[in-house]
């Protein structure tokens, strides 16, 4: 918690302005602290903040005696989630369905025309799809100088952290991921739309083990009027992240189509199984290079128990031309759910107990009868 100077007194006036807590939660928690006006607030600001009343987010601003910006339309904000130089992602609230919610908010006077569009195609995108596997979107606003989007809040890591967290990750579940991301992007490319930006930072997994696609910003909408992209052929932006690109991704992002996608997913799986992209090291002109004409570290180098059909899925997902590759994510999906089915009735098989016929006794030779004695 920040460090504070403000007395009981001034923190709350500070919370009485914010509207985040009514003023009888405050003054029932003061008498219950028997504390007075003029002390020092930190007690009380922590005891807001262990009754969950308020968070630390909140207390770090109320503090320093900032009351506004806690609230955006129908949402109060809790937490911040991540921020940049155009914006942020906050961890919200919906004020009467009090359903936690994910807001990403654009201010609108820190953005470019492009990146603008992309935030307006992000929210169509996400509007337009409805899967399991995929993020879903709420509510799109714009208020004063703010434009913001409502998302599901997915409360876990994403694959990225996962696996700086935890290492390669198990065979199986690595499949299962990549299975799951398969599926979010085949309901994406029946709706008419190429990610252009599969990575693991972009896989959110919840506490169910459910993957969720999300950031859609880049997408490439298709339809009957033709795509509508955010580059052309020869413009200055190349659209994705340098270490999952698809080798025609790199030449021309506005011309890629489900092909790309499945590479950039390929790559992920790559990374789940090593612990690292497929080429880790140098610029990034070197590494778009590599992409073209190197093939990655072989994952049996790194770990010699792996198993090599699953490799082979891998390294068809990675094929440098896309007519080598899966055609559609549909069959990564079931190429992948194939492989975890006889993976999984093999290791049931091998832990069944084992236990050796016994020997059937012979039975043993009956004691001779003896005769009956005779009498004299």
């Amino acid at each position: 918690m920040a460090k504070q100077t403000l007395t009981v007194e001034q923190y709350q006036e500070t919370v009485h302005r914010s509207e985040l807590v009514e003023d009888e939660v405050v003054q029932a928690t003061l008498n219950e602290l028997g504390i007075s006006a003029e002390d020092e607030c930190l007690p009380l600001a922590q005891k807001l903040q262990e009754n969950e009343v308020l968070t630390s987010w909140h207390n770090s601003h109320l503090l320093e005696g900032r009351f506004a910006g806690f609230f955006l339309g129908k949402y109060k904000l809790l937490s911040m989630l991540g921020a940049g130089g155009m914006g942020a992602v906050y961890l919200a609230e919906h004020i009467l369905m009090q359903r936690k919610v994910a807001v990403k908010v654009l201010y609108v006077a820190h953005v470019d025309k492009t990146n603008l569009q992309r935030f307006y195609q992000e929210s169509r995108a996400v509007a337009a799809l409805n899967h399991p596997n995929i993020v879903s979107a709420y509510h799109f606003d714009s208020i004063e100088d703010f434009l913001y989007l409502v998302m599901e809040f997915v409360n876990g890591p994403d694959l990225q952290s996962l696996v700086e967290q935890n290492g390669p990750l198990p065979y199986l579940e690595a499949a299962d991921y990549i299975a799951q991301g398969a599926d979010s992007l085949a309901h994406a490319h029946d709706a008419g739309m190429v990610h252009r930006d599969i990575k693991p930072a972009n896989y959110l997994r919840d506490g169910k083990g459910i993957l969720k696609l999300l950031d859609l910003g880049v997408a490439r909408m298709s339809g009957s009027k033709g795509s509508v992209g955010l580059t052309l052929p020869g413009g200055q932006s190349m659209l994705g992240t340098v270490d999952y690109l698809a080798p025609e991704q790199a030449l021309d992002s506005s011309s890629v189509d489900v092909r790309a996608d499945i590479y950039s997913l390929g790559c992920t799986f790559y990374y789940l199984l090593t612990g690292h992209p497929p080429f880790p090291e140098g610029t990034q002109a070197q590494r778009l290079l590599a992409h073209q004409i190197q093939d990655p570290t072989p994952v049996k180098q790194e770990r010699d128990d792996a198993p090599e059909d699953l490799i082979e899925i891998c390294m068809k997902m990675m094929a440098k031309a896309a007519p080598d590759r899966y055609q559609t994510a549909k069959e990564v999906s079931k190429t992948l759910r194939d492989w975890i089915r006889r993976t999984m009735r093999t290791q049931r098989l091998l832990s069944i107990p084992r236990t050796e016929p016994q020997a059937v006794a012979k039975p043993s030779t009956p004691p001779a009868k003896e005769s009956p004695s005779s009498v004299s």
